[in-house]
């Protein structure tokens, strides 16, 4: 195989680690991606996240519930990131 279909077929990070293509990816990644998109987005108008009002607040040091909701992504994305795990390959 040659370098250039090598580099069709798969992707390699920043870490070197090979990903597959996109066109590689299972059938269900993009309709999974788009629910998790929906949960997102109810869950920040449920929430009234997504008023200005809010993050104007916020932003004026008035309102710290939305500090919670970015601390809450970031300790995620923390533990995710020290357990090594890159996702589904």
């Amino acid at each position: 195989m040659s370098e250039v279909d090598q580099r069709e077929t798969s992707t390699t990070d920043e870490r070197g680690a090979e990903r597959p293509a996109s066109r590689d990816r299972h059938p269900l990644f993009l309709p999974v991606v788009l629910a998790g998109g929906l949960i997102f987005g109810f869950g920040l108008a449920y929430s009234r996240m997504a008023r200005p009002e809010v993050v104007l607040d916020f932003l004026q040091l008035e309102d710290f519930g939305l500090l919670f909701v970015m601390g809450g992504a970031a300790g995620g994305h923390r533990r995710r990131v020290r357990r090594g795990d890159d996702g589904p390959r």
